[in-house]
C-alpha cells in the first residue's frame, strides 16, 4: 500500500515536471520570437511617396543608454500608389538596417517584405556597447512598382549615452 502511495505520488510529480517544462519551452519560443506588431499609424500619401513612417523620418529615436536594455518600433504604412497614381506600388523590401553596436533588428514580416496597401513594423532592441553622439539609424528600402524597382533610405537619428561612471571606495 506505501509502494503504491509513493509510485502515485512520483508519477504525479513526473507529470507537473513535464507540464512545467512544457510551459517554459513555450514561453521560451514566444520571447524568442517576439516581434512588432504593424499597425496603421499614418496614411501613405499616394500624390508623393506613397509611404509614411511613425516616428517619421529624419525624427529622433528614443535614446539610449551603453549597458541599458534598449527597445523601440519604427511603424511602416505602405500605400498602393505613388506618384499621384503614375506608379503601382507591388511592395517594398526593407533589406538592412544601420545601427550602432549591440542593438540589432526584426521586421514584421519576418521577410521584410511588405505588400502594397499593408502595414509592417522594424523593431530594434539589444544592448548598446558604445557611446554615440548622433548614430544615423539607416534603413535600406527597395520600392518595387509597376514602373521599376526604386532603392531608397529612410533615416533616423539616434543617440546612445555613455551612461554613468561611479567610484567604489576601496578600504
Amino acid at each position: 500500500s506505501f509502494c503504491n502511495f509513493n509510485k502515485k505520488r512520483k508519477s504525479t510529480v513526473y507529470k507537473k515536471k513535464q507540464i512545467l517544462l512544457l510551459a517554459t519551452i513555450i514561453i521560451g519560443f514566444s520571447s524568442a520570437n517576439a516581434q512588432c506588431t504593424p499597425t496603421a499609424s499614418c496614411v501613405p500619401d499616394p500624390t508623393t511617396t506613397g509611404y509614411c513612417t511613425t516616428p517619421a523620418e529624419d525624427a529622433n529615436l528614443p535614446n539610449g543608454t551603453v549597458g541599458v536594455a534598449y527597445s523601440t518600433v519604427i511603424q511602416v504604412s505602405v500605400g498602393s500608389s505613388a506618384g499621384g497614381g503614375l506608379a503601382t506600388i507591388t511592395d517594398v523590401t526593407i533589406s538592412g538596417v544601420t545601427l550602432p553596436n549591440g542593438l540589432s533588428y526584426t521586421t514584421t514580416p519576418s521577410n521584410g517584405v511588405i505588400p502594397g496597401g499593408s502595414n509592417a513594423c522594424i523593431e530594434i532592441t539589444g544592448t548598446p556597447t558604445t557611446g554615440v553622439l548622433d548614430f544615423s539609424v539607416d534603413v535600406a528600402a527597395t520600392a518595387n512598382t509597376s514602373l521599376g524597382s526604386l532603392p531608397y533610405t529612410l533615416s533616423y537619428l539616434l543617440t546612445i549615452d555613455g551612461g554613468t561612471a561611479s567610484l567604489t571606495e576601496v578600504v
